[in-house]
């Protein structure tokens, strides 16, 4: 019994290594304060950054993108919809987007009180971002 159980684990072992990988997708959030040009040239260089690495809309990632038009109120609902909705990453183009960006993802943390591995799991998630986006500066 132990020889069959033996080979049985050797033999699911064996065929794991033959396993396809999948290719990831991602789902990504880009949220704009207004409608301006350099804005507009700000999201489509970003897009087209990704294209560059191989993550190209419609193959493998799944844009979200809204504009709030100028509107501090729409912009927060915008904010406060990208954050629950837990996207792969979320894009803040212009200031006012992006400080109720971190205001939200601050809301988050404090809702995470005393749960340690919870928070370390954000401040990491956090800090690849981080580090993401200094590579791309």
């Amino acid at each position: 019994m132990k020889k069959f159980a033996a080979l049985m684990i050797a033999l699911i072992l064996a065929l794991s290594c033959f396993a396809v990988a999948e290719e990831e997708s991602y789902t990504i959030g880009i949220a704009q304060f207004a409608e301006h040009g350099s804005l507009d040239n700000c999201r489509e260089g970003f897009l087209a950054g990704l294209a560059e690495e191989g993550i190209v809309e419609g193959e493998n990632l799944t844009v979200e993108y809204q504009n709030a038009q100028a509107d501090t109120s729409m912009a927060t609902t915008i904010a406060s919809n990208f954050v629950a909705n837990g996207y792969d990453l979320i894009c803040a183009i212009a200031t006012p987007i992006a400080v109720l960006l971190g205001w939200c993802y601050g809301l988050l943390l404090n809702k995470v009180k005393g749960e340690e591995m919870m928070i370390a799991t954000y401040v990491g998630f956090s800090s690849v971002a981080f580090m993401c986006i200094m590579w791309l500066v």
